[in-house]
């Protein structure tokens, strides 16, 4: 232990303590000292920060968010095929022919015809 000169009313004090007893001056930390004690320590070891202690949860929320996403880019890309593009076409048909047997002015016999030609397409369609 070492006597130092306060800083503010001069007086002697430890350099252990943390403020002056005399007039509660906080005592300024001064550069590490050179001594045998000193030389004899390790240096400080830093602590990395932990990785991955808490990203569970990103797996959890970002798994399924990028497989829905993966599915709408699937879903975007197969209607501008040849085969969407067809499909989407048979299934319009198919919306048509069922408004065509729903008109009130078709007698019974062309409702018939009409609705067996739907199903057809409709059958057709999912092979």
């Amino acid at each position: 232990m070492a006597l130092i000169a306060c800083a503010e009313c001069g007086k002697e004090i430890s350099d252990k303590a943390a403020a002056c007893p005399h007039c509660g001056a906080p005592v300024a930390s001064e550069a590490p000292k050179v001594g045998r004690y000193y030389q004899d320590m390790p240096p400080p070891v830093m602590n990395p920060p932990k990785s991955g202690g808490s990203s569970w949860w990103k797996w959890a929320l970002g798994v399924p968010a990028g497989g829905f996403a993966l599915l709408v880019l699937i879903g975007s890309c197969s209607g501008n095929t040849p085969q969407g593009k067809a499909k989407s076409a048979q299934q319009s048909a198919i919306e048509l022919c069922w408004k065509d047997f729903g008109k009130k002015s078709n007698d019974p016999d062309t409702a018939r015809f009409i609705a067996s030609t739907c199903e057809k397409m409709e059958s057709d369609a999912r092979k």
